[in-house]
């Protein structure tokens, strides 16, 4: 039995919303039908549970998610069909592809940008109310913040003050201990991780832990690692490997499932040398790590972003 969460329910209702917001945009053929699916993408996430009009989650919220599976009660955990699921990968802009989640299908991608190739290299991305940004980069205007608009990468005309690459985070440091923000509400102090690692991919949980996969380890007996560890309750624990090694990457989180993407490896002879993987997580347990996919060419910290099947795909999917 699971127990969902608020935050589970708003990623699965707002993950709906932006598939139909997606599916809309391609039956337009003028700016008045794009700004009408925009309204209504706004619209349905704003009834979504923690959205505007449901802001405190399932709480007094109508939305049909909330009436069967309120965080109040339990329901068994139906599974997510991963060949629904549809993750766009960018490493590159020419090399941009679209794989299900099962690793069943893969779809080359075409995306524009205002620049380079390597428009997205290093460019840290995140996605805000369900529309994907990405901001500075190591090529081109490293102040840019971009928006992701129907297949193509649109600057905004306000620039950020500094600038910022694969090496930046949303870390808090003072006095020289490592920070972050907690679920009572101020800034602790983390404990140390147990080895010296960089490179790596943070993913948080929602329940107050996070998953750190991959990373270059600071001992040249090892190098590029696919270690998988949790940050829980204070303190770091082993769960697995990755079934390939990840360095630079990104992820995307969907319920217990992760998707992450490698950025580089060592071994680029190798054919899709930089993975592509799905792994599960139920009850701090890694249920399973899978390889769904992968790219032959570097690009750190590339982009993911769930979308529709035939959204930017040059063929049928």
């Amino acid at each position: 039995m699971i127990v969902f969460s608020d935050e589970d329910l708003f990623d699965e209702c707002s993950g709906l919303c932006r598939l139909n917001y997606q599916q809309c945009l391609v039956n337009c053929d003028s700016s008045v039908c794009q700004n009408e699916c925009a309204n209504s993408f706004s619209g349905c996430v704003s009834y979504c549970p923690c959205g505007v009009n449901c802001i405190d989650g399932c709480s007094k919220c109508e939305h049909p998610l909330c009436l069967s599976s309120s965080p109040s009660s339990t329901t068994t955990d139906s599974p997510i069909d991963q060949s629904n699921v549809h993750i766009l990968v960018i490493p590159q802009i020419h090399a941009a592809y679209i794989v299900s989640g099962d690793g069943s299908k893969t779809s080359k991608a075409k995306i524009d940008a205002p620049d380079s190739d390597f428009y997205t290299d290093q460019a840290p991305s995140a996605v805000i109310r369900n529309e994907l940004y990405i901001f500075g980069g190591d090529r081109g205007d490293k102040y840019k913040i971009a928006k992701f608009v129907t297949c193509e990468f649109v600057e905004l005309s306000i620039k950020m003050n500094y600038k910022y690459t694969y090496v930046s985070s949303a870390l808090s440091i003072e006095k020289g201990e490592r920070e972050t923000w907690s679920s009572t509400g101020g800034w602790e102090a983390l404990p140390d991780y147990p080895r010296a690692v960089y490179g790596h991919t943070l993913t948080s949980l929602g329940n107050s832990a996070m998953i750190l996969a991959g990373g270059y380890v600071d001992d040249e007996s090892e190098g590029i690692t696919n270690e998988i560890r949790m940050l829980k309750d204070g303190s770091w624990s082993i769960l697995g490997n990755l079934k390939r090694a990840h360095l630079v990457g990104s992820s995307l989180r969907k319920g217990q499932f992760i998707y992450l993407a490698s950025g580089e490896n060592e071994n680029s002879k190798e054919a899709h040398s930089r993975a592509v993987e799905r792994i599960q997580i139920s009850n701090d347990e890694l249920i399973e790590t899978v390889v769904i996919g992968g790219h032959d060419v570097n690009g750190r910290i590339p982009v993911l972003y769930e979308t529709s099947p035939d959204s930017c795909a040059e063929n049928n999917f």
